[in-house]
Parts: structure tokens; sequence; C-alpha cells
């Protein structure tokens, strides 16, 4: 079906056999739990849709759906809530199991790249300025004329700014899922058991987002409500993305954020 379409396409197919073991599947389980809790608390980023667990042909071992954002024009809050959606598979990791793994690899890169354009392309740094450098997408230090075209001191300063940024977000994280530690524990304990969670299995374990523009809205039949002349019986929509949503899933902050492990 689509929805097994989508999926194959962000991570592979799905396994016949299981072959994590028991405390990779739990630091799996925490690890997307951490991603989605984080996605569902804040204020700007997308909404999650659906999180796994379940291992695919391709490297992730587990990965979150969201909602897209559907504006052309984000904001440095945005961009900064990003950083701790893609940061918290590695925090949730270090705050249940006081250590972390190599799961956060990608997470770790996206974060960084991130970070770097704020600062290196959209001028959002007080600290360097309102300076924008063309970025090369296979090496981001360098121009199509194959050099850098900043002194070394212009590098160092962003290299602090961006290692500045992203230790705020770390930070950011880590009080947003100690406070909500049990939300965490909710989520993580019931993936373990069932492996895949779709929107309304989060809304009935954790409750709504805080934020009432997050929440997700069902799509409307509108051609059964002008036939039906009780609107009470206006069948229900068509099941989407996450078993009950809508939307699809996307690859990266800013539009789209695609989490995986």
């Amino acid at each position: 079906d689509f929805e097994a379409a989508v999926e194959r396409v962000i991570a592979g197919s799905a396994k016949q056999s299981n072959t994590m073991a028991p405390s990779e599947k739990r630091t799996v389980a925490y690890h997307e739990s951490g991603h989605v809790l984080v996605g569902w608390l804040l204020k700007t980023t997308c909404l999650p849709l659906k999180v796994t667990i379940v291992p695919r042909t391709g490297p992730a071992l587990g990965f979150a759906q969201y909602m897209p954002k559907d504006k052309k024009l984000l904001h440095e809050e945005e961009f900064d809530e990003d950083l701790c959606v893609m940061l918290a598979g590695r925090v949730a990791e270090q705050i249940i199991f006081n250590t972390v793994s190599t799961g956060a690899q990608d997470d770790l890169q996206r974060a960084t790249k991130l970070a770097y354009a704020q600062i290196r392309q959209f001028g959002m740094s007080k600290t360097i300025g309102l300076i924008s450098f063309p970025s090369d997408r296979d090496n981001p230090e360098k121009t199509d004329f194959g050099v850098k075209p900043y002194s070394k001191k212009l590098q160092r300063m962003m290299d602090e700014e961006a290692q500045q940024r992203l230790a705020n977000a770390f930070k950011k994280t880590e009080r947003l899922l100690e406070q909500n530690r049990s939300k965490l524990e909710t989520l993580a304990e019931e993936l373990l058991k069932r492996e895949t969670l779709n929107y309304d299995d989060i809304v009935k374990l954790i409750g709504p987002s805080p934020y009432p523009n997050k929440q997700k809205i069902d799509i409307v039949d509108w051609e059964a409500v002008i036939t039906t002349p009780d609107p009470s019986k206006v069948p229900p929509p068509p099941e989407s993305l996450g078993g009950s949503g809508q939307g699809q899933a996307g690859q990266g902050p800013p539009q789209t954020p695609h989490e995986s492990l």
C-alpha cells in the first residue's frame, strides 16, 4: 500500500527477522522516542506522525515520520528547535543509559550542517554578522572555485559559533527531556512492546501537543458532507501516512525532518 511504499523509500523494506539484541532494541526505542517527544513538545517543529523500531534493509534501525511544514520562510527559532529534535535521540540515550551509542551519527551530521548554515548562509549570527557564502553540496567548506572565501580567523569564529549553537540546543533538549522523563519512558516502553506507534497512539500515551496549531487536522470528505443529509453520518477520512494522519514523510529540516537511527 501507499504507506508501505513511503517507508521503503525512506528507510528500506522491513526485515523479515529481527536481528537486534534486546539491549540494542531498547536503545533504539529510547533514541526514537526522544526525537518524537521533543518534536511533540516544541512550538515550531514538525508534528510527529509515526515512529517505528522495526529494522529495515537500509541503515536505519528505527525512524520517525513527520508532517511537513507548509511554509516557505523559516525563522531562527525554527532552526534552533530543529536542532533540538535532531539531538534529542542522543540526549535521550545519555539521560536513560548514562552513555551514548554510534546511532546518532547521522543526527549529528545533519545538526552540524544546519548550525553552519545558520551562520554561513542565512546571516543569523550576531557575532559573525550579515554574511552569506555559497556552499558546495558535497563540500560546504569550498565554493565553486575550490577555495574557502573567508580567512582562517573567520573560520575559527564560525566554528566556535556553530559549537555554541549545538551546545545550547543540547542543553535545552536535555532540560526538556529531564522535565518530561515520565513521558519519554511511557513512549519508549510502549514502542518496545508494539514496535510502531502512530499519531493517535502518541496522543493516547502522552496527550496532545501543547500547541493547538500542531494538532493534526483530519481530512474532511466535503463531497460526503454535501451529499449526506445528516452530517454526523459523514464517513471518516481515509487513513493516510502514519495510519491516521495527513502529509508525507520528509528527509530533514527545515521543511520535513526525518529522524533515523
